[in-house]
């Protein structure tokens, strides 16, 4: 009998694959048309992507054809989500629910009638970041997804990241569960694998997940379930109440920013997008150096899908002398992040905008192959523009070392 871990979530802020529907018409509708006599009085055909993202603006097209074609009435029955337009020939919607609908048009002429009936499907939009209610503290982060496009621009796939960890229920809050996946939506349900790292028994332990899975209930909360590769160990997540991160697509967040994690680690440098490491001031070593990309979201594509402009995803991120494993509370948040080639997000948190100052967590992953598969380091910034922030001088960040930080 497997463990079965409940926890409550509220949802802070609102990230997606699926198959081949809406890839090419002739292949995925199909047609109430019968007999060449029929079609050739009057024929109906659905043109249009089919598979659809929740936040997107649905738009089939149809088509008369056959001797009776201008004189056909239209009908149209499937959700009511979707309406019918005769002058323009369509049939469109917005903010279509997740999940698949069986629609079906029909043109009548002179006692025919011709039909053809389509499958659409609507991936649902899970993006964000979350957060427990519930006994143990625990928090998830969601990426936007990226949509793989076939033929003609249909959309064939969805797919995303997700970081989630839990904390130890005392004051330490320590870390001592981390975890990062990714998965492909179909409809209202997402399925995919990952790892996790965990404190078991004082010892760290990496698990590969396989079957790693989030939905939608039918109260509109959010499931989370996964196990363990050769355990019966399971988990289950639930999630509930939607808000929104407050922070800004277009927010500036470059700049220098300090690690928050204990003294003289490296500062880490923000500038466009690109990331960099500057020894840290009075330290002899580097240690905890990073460089990366960033690629936020496009200000048009947060505002369309109603997302969180405080993710922002992060690739080619090299990680150097990060070893935290000596640190109680970093073990498993932090663990050995040294790497090369890594990938992650950079969440910031809308708590910490305040005079220029910003926080953020930077996830960084390799993979289940690695001892040390995935870390969280924290920053807060520093200096802005060339000078100090808010809390510089409590991390004894005078406006000199910002000017030489920043300097060309």
């Amino acid at each position: 009998m497997g463990v079965i871990q409940k926890m409550a979530f509220t949802f802070i802020v609102a990230y997606l694959s699926g198959c081949s529907v809406g890839k090419d018409p002739d292949d995925t509708l199909d047609s109430g048309n019968t007999g060449d006599e029929t079609q050739s009085r009057l024929s109906i055909a659905i043109s249009g992507n089919t598979k659809v993202r929740a936040d997107e603006t649905v738009i089939l097209t149809y088509t008369l054809g056959g001797e009776l074609a201008s004189n056909a009435s239209v009908s149209y029955d499937g959700t009511t989500q979707l309406a019918l337009d005769t002058i323009t020939q369509t049939i469109s919607g917005t903010a279509l629910a997740p999940g698949v609908y069986d629609i079906t048009i029909s043109a009548t002429a002179d006692q025919i009638t011709a039909s053809q009936t389509t499958q659409i499907l609507s991936d649902a939009n899970f993006r964000g970041r979350y957060s427990s209610v519930g006994d143990e503290s625990a928090s998830l982060t969601m990426t936007q997804s990226s949509a793989t496009e076939g033929d003609d621009g249909y959309v064939l796939s969805r797919t995303g990241t997700l970081y989630w960890y839990t904390q130890e229920d005392n004051e330490t809050m320590f870390i001592n569960r981390l975890c990062g996946g990714s998965i492909s939506i179909y409809g209202e349900t997402a399925e995919g694998g990952g790892f996790c790292k965990y404190l078991s028994n004082g010892t760290v332990e990496v698990a590969v997940i396989s079957d790693l899975r989030v939905v939608y209930q039918d109260t509109g909360d959010l499931a989370l379930t996964y196990s363990h590769d050769g355990s019966s160990d399971s988990f289950e997540f639930s999630f509930s109440v939607v808000g929104e991160a407050g922070v800004s697509p277009d927010i500036d967040y470059s700049g220098v920013y300090i690690s928050i994690l204990q003294p003289n680690l490296d500062f880490l440098i923000i500038n466009d997008q690109t990331v960099s490491s500057s020894l840290a001031t009075n330290a002899e070593v580097p240690q905890c150096s990073v460089s990366g990309l960033l690629q936020p979201y496009s200000e048009e594509l947060i505002t369309a899908t109603e997302g969180d402009g405080s993710i922002v995803p992060a690739s080619d991120l090299n990680i150097g002398n990060c070893d935290l494993t000596s640190q109680d509370g970093y073990i498993i948040a932090i663990g050995d992040a040294t790497g090369d080639g890594q990938s992650g997000l950079l969440q910031i948190f809308e708590s910490g905008i305040n005079g220029n100052t910003l926080r953020f967590d930077l996830y960084a992953e390799r993979g289940g192959e690695f001892p040390d598969p995935l870390s969280k380091l924290r920053y807060a910034r520093v200096c802005f523009k060339g000078l100090p922030t808010a809390i510089a001088f409590d991390y004894d960040v005078s406006e000199q070392i910002c000017e030489g930080l920043t300097s060309p």
